[in-house]
Order: structure tokens, then sequence, then C-alpha cells
């Protein structure tokens, strides 16, 4: 009697940790997916198949995806050859 009441507190505890672990996930899931809204302008069916396919192609879990997104934060817009052109004729001495 005294092993299953240890097997079901054990059970418990596992299952709880899962959980925690899932609400982790679906968090950072959820961050992920509304950076890609913003960057790529899509809605967040097609964000969420976007993060999908990411994890897929890299045979990686899509938390870690997700994760690795979220950590990298915004990423900076490259100035274009134009304006990276006019900057160095203003600096130049004629």
């Amino acid at each position: 009697m005294l092993a299953t009441h240890a097997a079901i507190a054990l059970i418990a505890d596992d299952e709880r940790l899962q959980f925690q672990s899932a609400l982790a996930s679906r968090d950072i899931i959820g961050q992920a997916k509304g950076m890609m809204m913003e960057r790529f302008d899509v809605d967040a069916v097609r964000a969420f198949e976007l993060l999908r396919s990411l994890s897929q192609n890299s045979n990686t879990r899509l938390a870690f995806v997700a994760e690795e997104l979220v950590s990298r934060g915004k990423e900076p817009i490259p100035r274009n050859k134009t304006s990276a052109r006019a900057q160095s004729d203003q600096q130049q001495p004629d």
C-alpha cells in the first residue's frame, strides 16, 4: 500500500513538471509567433506555419526554435546601398 501511494505521488509530480514545461514552451512559442507576425506582416496561423517549417527543416523541437528566435531579439534592419553611399559621399571632402 505504501508503494502504491509513493508511485502515485511520483506520477503526480512528474505530470506537474510536464505541465509547467508545456506552459513555458507555450509562452515562448507565443512570443516567437508574435515576432514572426510583426516581422513578416503575417497572421497568427501563417506565423505558426513558418515556425513549424523552421522546426521541421532543422529537425529541432519547435520550442527550441522559438527560444532561439526570441533570444536573438529584434534583428537590425540593414541599410540599403543608396543610403550608405549617400552617407559616405557626405563624409568625403570636395
